[in-house]
């Protein structure tokens, strides 16, 4: 019964994603995006718990990775999950924007350099520097430990798939402190906060914040939605570049298969 809800919940999270999005503009306004040398738009095939990943980076940065999608246009093959056979939809003919899909990355900065993008946040509006996550919420396997993607609660540490709460949506797991209690690890912020200016109030009534760097031996480790760091770091060094291999790097093949 858990699984077959769980499938309807995956369903509904998807008809409504792309039903909403596919063939249309992006909900952000982006009136001068960035190219990349090959385009920005390439074609793959990807699968349900592919889409369920691209839902995540969608409902955390606003941009929605799927540019196009046929949701009757799928085969399906078996797999494990959990140790368990299940079958698995896979979707053909699916145009993703890579600068979005590659979502998040863990970046290590200077203080110079973490006080510089948040001035830039205040200046512009945009959003680089997402909440953090705790190193224990952090999932075991090395592959996805460092994949910044992973923002949010899972239940396998193989799949690391994300919880959808009643709604359908995905549940986010930042690292969060009580107002006037931040962690010693956490580096000061100053800056455009998703959870807004005075934080929130959690269910105990009490105000909180989310942790946005972490103080490590070479400076604040972010995590950083590359879309966004590219503008910045195109604004602000005219000579800065990134290739399409900086976009396929790590955090964007798991979200291929």
């Amino acid at each position: 019964m858990k699984k077959s809800v769980a499938l309807l919940l995956v369903i509904v999270s998807l008809f409504t994603l792309f039903s909403l999005t596919a063939c249309k503009k992006q909900e952000k306004k982006d009136d001068n995006p960035p190219k990349l040398p090959q385009g920005t738009v390439v074609i793959k095939t990807v699968s349900e718990n592919a889409m369920l990943r691209y839902l995540a980076i969608y409902q955390e940065t606003g941009y929605n990775p799927v540019v196009e999608v046929d949701l009757s246009n799928y085969t399906t093959e078996e797999a494990l999950e959990n140790g368990l056979a299940t079958t698995v939809k896979i979707y053909n003919s699916v145009t993703v924007n890579l600068y979005y899909a590659t979502g998040v990355k863990y970046y290590v900065l200077t203080e110079e350099e973490y006080v510089k993008i948040q001035e830039y946040q205040n200046r512009t509006g945009r959003q680089v520097i997402y909440p953090n996550v705790k190193m224990t919420d952090r999932p075991d396997k090395p592959q996805h430990r460092h994949n910044a993607n992973i923002y949010y609660k899972f239940d396998s540490q193989n799949t690391v798939l994300p919880k959808l709460d009643a709604e359908g949506k995905v549940i986010p797991n930042y690292w969060t402190y009580e107002a006037d209690n931040a962690p010693i690890l956490a580096s000061e912020y100053n800056s455009l906060r998703i959870e807004g200016e005075n934080g929130f109030t959690g269910e105990d009534g009490k105000q909180y914040f989310y942790v946005y760097g972490r103080r490590v031996d070479a400076g604040v480790e972010i995590r950083i939605f590359m879309h966004e760091y590219y503008r910045y770091r195109k604004e602000t060094d005219p000579n800065f570049n990134l290739t399409e291999d900086d976009f396929l790097h790590i955090d964007y093949r798991p979200y291929t298969g």
